[in-house]
């Protein structure tokens, strides 16, 4: 895999409380085996339990809200966010994206800062993003190696790899369904 940090679950506990949150054990989790890239990842999910109606076969489990980020030296250059449940003025209930959140610097012209500036708060639509399509973007874009087992070349950690993150990313797309299923009839 590319990252060290463990998967975690706090809740649910159905039926009485369905949510539950899925986070990682590091808040910044350095992604790859070489620290020189320094590329680190944070993740966020808020999921719910829904329990089968009376001929579904097994409970569906649903994301209702992610954050991811990704940051570079230690500074955010992209996080994705989406909160269905998001609530009061200005609340975004799309997934979207922002762009280069701490890049702008007083080394840059004014103009170049505020265009910078009005990226990173535009809220950039996406639909749905599982987080594995950012782990696939790291190891695609910005050379992020995947971490070998004891005595596994390279090759079979990448295609390791690649195996894990399809097989998650099928159940994460899966959380997703009941919103488009929603959505299509806002």
């Amino acid at each position: 895999m590319v990252i060290s940090a463990k998967l975690l679950l706090k809740g649910p506990f159905p039926p009485r409380n369905p949510i539950g949150n899925l986070y990682l054990s590091e808040t910044r989790a350095l992604l790859g085996r070489h620290a020189r890239n320094t590329i680190e990842f944070s993740l966020s999910l808020k999921i719910r339990v829904d329990p089968p109606d009376v001929d579904a076969e097994r409970w569906e489990i649903q994301t209702v809200s992610y954050a991811y980020l990704l940051l570079y030296g230690g500074r955010e250059i992209a996080s994705y966010h989406w909160n269905f449940e998001a609530t009061g003025a200005g609340a975004v209930l799309t997934p979207h994206a922002h762009f280069g959140k701490e890049l702008p610097n007083l080394a840059m012209s004014p103009e170049d800062r505020a265009i910078l500036g009005t990226l990173a708060s535009a809220h950039m639509p996406t639909g749905t993003v599982p987080f594995t399509a950012l782990l696939r973007t790291v190891i695609r874009d910005f050379g992020v190696e995947p971490k070998p087992l004891q005595r596994e070349s390279m090759e079979d950690a990448r295609v390791r790899t690649d195996q894990i993150l399809s097989e998650a990313e099928t159940l994460l797309l899966s959380s997703f369904d009941w919103w488009s299923r929603k959505a299509r009839t806002m």
